[in-house]
């Protein structure tokens, strides 16, 4: 739909309009066949379609009533624009978002791909700046999930902006999801005692050990999708006791909490600093014996709550041995009775139970304390990347797939298909370069007794059509073959082959017109960053080279205004170098 349409002639509906199922909609066979190419599968949608007038000025619009719910009901509208291609300031189609829709985001997602499915796209690009209270969702899922909110539908890396490349993506996801909790909370300042408290609470709810910032994100992304919205309905972990839930522990309550108890009173008498795991279990052993036992408590006990005090345990960076050490948290809590052991309890305790908004609560402070405002722990080593990693994600915003474009399944009585493609020489100075350009494979069908000039005539409209810098097209020969016009082309090619036509008819304006898939630059762009392309941030112009840059990469924030003169640092060395007037 396109943000700018005049709605207002839409509110009444036609009487005996035919109204369609918005769950079913787009899937082969409804509401048409879709066994044909992208645009003959578009065309046959449309008849359809309610033809609108006055909707979108001289343009030509259709709509389609759609049923989303029957009690309730609940219809929405789907627009569709033809909008001339010559005459749009913007040549890549930008116009497919929806308005005034309260449906759910999935919702609006499974009906887009279900359409693009059924109508035989190619490939879909877009831009994802999708956020959920005040959380860019391609950061939070990325960490979770290990792949944007939109890669549930199988969407991928496209490109990023300033330079980001796959690989850095990649890395930068996977640096994310492997930082280690403990590491995390012995770098954690006394300020951050609320996140000590949620690290401790959703290990609880686990069940099972959270070792990683990824695992922590995706259990508790996850628990949305169980804790009722209900702000006075609780969820309660079916593990209340932790340590006793763990599969491997073969030993009687009784006797892991007496071990438990042994443990923290041996780090309190280390006065609250640091020890190492090895002095811990050797004063711990003066009273239990079962080196089996305080190998499992001090394994289980890492980053948990314990009455009063937060138990942290963490990797030495210097000397590569676990160290422990016990926070007296008991500021946090007015009641500290109500904190016990982490053991077997008959009372669920605060922090093995939350709430809906208690949660959502929790994801935006982890969220914003570690992803976004980390500038604390950008020493500390192995937290140094984590600034890093989360600005190449939020730098990252350009997604696609690939549907394939392919035909449906069913098959055309004495008729069969063909992936045709074009291809040109680009043009430098007048003369014809080396390198050939080729547009994508489209889909054609044909009928079985077809000559090569049948198929010469549909390829040359049916690409003229897509393209505008393909308008004076004209094809002259296929590559590979020495054949006749009159020749049948499934005698010399099988049915759901590929072939290429060549083309050299108004080559200058196919390279001017940017027919090209993908981002094209009418100026020269040569950003620090590695960017040589308008890859849609905010830039700067030098008034003396006419080269771009990005205003971030040459220190202007995006909160002051781009000056008025601007020169880059290679002319403003070279006019330091110029000579001086005497």
């Amino acid at each position: 739909m396109m943000s700018h349409l005049d709605l207002s002639g839409c509110k009444k509906r036609k009487r005996g309009e035919t109204v369609f199922k918005f769950k079913t909609f787009g899937q082969r066979g409804y509401p048409a066949e879709f066994n044909g190419s992208f645009l003959q599968n578009v065309r046959e949608l449309l008849e359809f379609g309610q033809v609108e007038t006055h909707l979108s000025g001289a343009m030509t619009s259709w709509s389609f009533q759609l049923e989303v719910f029957r009690h309730p009901s609940l219809h929405v509208l789907l627009f569709v624009i033809e909008e001339p291609i010559e005459l749009s300031f913007h040549h890549h189609c930008q116009h497919c978002q929806y308005i005034g829709s309260d449906l759910a985001g999935y919702q609006i997602m499974e009906f887009w791909d279900r359409l693009c499915a059924g109508l035989g796209a190619r490939k879909v690009s877009f831009k994802d700046t999708s956020q959920k209270k005040g959380m860019d969702l391609r950061l939070l899922h990325a960490v979770a999930y290990g792949k944007p909110w939109f890669g549930r539908w199988d969407y991928v890396f496209g490109r990023g902006s300033f330079g980001i490349n796959l690989d850095m993506y990649e890395s930068a996801v996977k640096a994310l999801q492997n930082v280690p909790l403990c590491l995390l909370a012995h770098h954690l300042d006394a300020r951050k005692n609320d996140i000590l408290i949620l690290l401790s609470r959703y290990q609880i709810l686990s069940g099972h050990s959270l070792i990683t910032l990824g695992d922590l994100f995706n259990f508790m992304l996850e628990l949305t999708l169980e804790v009722p919205k209900d702000s006075s309905t609780t969820y309660s972990s079916q593990y209340p006791g932790l340590i006793l839930s763990d599969t491997s522990c073969r030993w009687s309550p009784k006797r892991v909490e007496m071990a438990i108890r042994v443990v923290i009173q041996a780090l309190k008498r280390a006065e609250l600093r640091w020890v190492s795991r090895q002095e811990v279990r050797d004063a711990a052993r003066a009273y239990i014996g079962d080196t089996g036992l305080l190998d499992f408590v001090l394994k289980s006990l890492g980053n948990h709550i314990v009455g009063k005090y937060f138990v942290r345990r963490c990797l030495n960076p210097v000397t590569k041995v676990l160290e422990y050490c016990l926070e007296d948290i008991s500021n946090e809590f007015p009641k500290q009775e109500e904190f016990l052991m982490v053991t077997n309890e008959a009372k669920l305790k605060p922090h093995q139970k939350v709430t809906w908004v208690q949660l959502m609560k929790d994801i935006i402070s982890l969220y914003k304390n570690v992803l976004v405002e980390q500038k604390e722990m950008t020493s500390a080593e192995g937290l140094g990347t984590i600034s890093v990693a989360s600005r190449i994600i939020l730098d990252t915003k350009y997604f696609f797939k690939e549907y394939g474009g392919e035909f449906g399944s069913k098959s055309v009585v004495n008729k069969s298909k063909l992936y045709c493609a074009v291809v040109w020489s680009t043009c430098d100075g007048g003369a014809l370069s080396l390198v050939k350009v080729a547009t994508p494979y489209e889909c054609f069908i044909l009928e079985n007794n077809a000559t090569f000039d049948e198929l010469k005539v549909e390829v040359q409209k049916t690409f003229r059509e897509i393209y505008l810098g393909l308008r004076n097209f004209i094809a002259e020969s296929v590559t590979g073959f020495n054949l006749k016009g009159t020749d049948l082309v499934f005698e010399m090619v099988r049915p759901g082959g590929k072939i290429t036509f060549e083309g050299i008819e108004g080559q200058r304006e196919i390279v001017n017109s940017g027919i090209y898939e993908g981002l094209t630059s009418n100026f020269v762009v040569d950003c620090g960053c590695g960017t040589k392309y308008d890859d849609g941030e905010r830039m700067v112009c030098c008034d003396i080279c006419d080269v771009w840059q990005h205003t971030r990469c040459v220190q202007i924030p995006n909160s002051e205004e781009i000056p008025n003169i601007f020169l880059c640092k290679t002319c403003e060395q070279d006019i330091l170098h110029f000579p001086s007037i005497p």
